[in-house]
């Protein structure tokens, strides 16, 4: 049988779970994990100029796993750093110097990654040693993504089931993960 859900409506963009999202004033009910973990698994790092494809979500559980080494009794931070980047399952990663050329691009990203934090009790502000984290990552990555690969290199499935483990083993709270 043929779908009749239409593609597209106004302002909202249709996930992988088969919800809708308004990018402009998203909801936290309409953030579910599932989305958030296949998005993030299938999005390429530094605007797909990589050596070879590497995800957000394999940079995010970077992020964490540095977080987790360093502040080993720091749950709240590992979370903060594993969900991050969380908008982009919905936006797409957008290299920085685009970002700042794109001001509308970050005030959504601000509005998607508030209902996320909403969703999971992220309690604003993030611990400003994400931002410190997350460029520590970001130079690691640069030579050990871009110069001359290092590391694992994860397919989307295993990097979005992963990327839902650490979520769920680290989340203070209960949520649905599926609509």
């Amino acid at each position: 049988m043929l779908e009749t859900a239409p593609i597209f409506k106004k302002d909202h963009i249709r996930l992988f779970s088969g919800t809708y999202l308004n990018l402009l004033e998203p909801a936290p009910t309409d953030i579910f994990l599932i989305d958030i973990a296949v998005g993030l698994a299938r999005e390429c790092r530094w605007g797909n100029h990589c050596k070879r494809f590497y995800s957000v979500a394999e940079h995010s559980m970077e992020c964490m796993a540095y977080a987790e080494l360093y502040h080993p009794r720091e749950h709240g931070l590992a979370f903060q750093c594993l969900m991050h980047d969380a908008h982009e399952a919905y936006l797409g990663d957008i290299p920085t110097p685009l970002k700042n050329l794109m001001p509308i691009y970050n005030e959504i990203a601000e509005r998607v990654q508030k209902a996320i934090n909403i969703r999971f009790r992220l309690l604003p502000p993030y611990d400003k040693r994400v931002k410190q984290i997350d460029e520590i990552i970001l130079h690691k990555e640069w030579r050990g993504k871009n110069i001359e690969w290092t590391g694992l290199q994860l397919d989307e499935k295993a990097a979005g089931e992963l990327f839902i483990q650490h979520v769920v083993r680290l989340c203070q709270t209960t949520f649905p993960i599926m609509p």
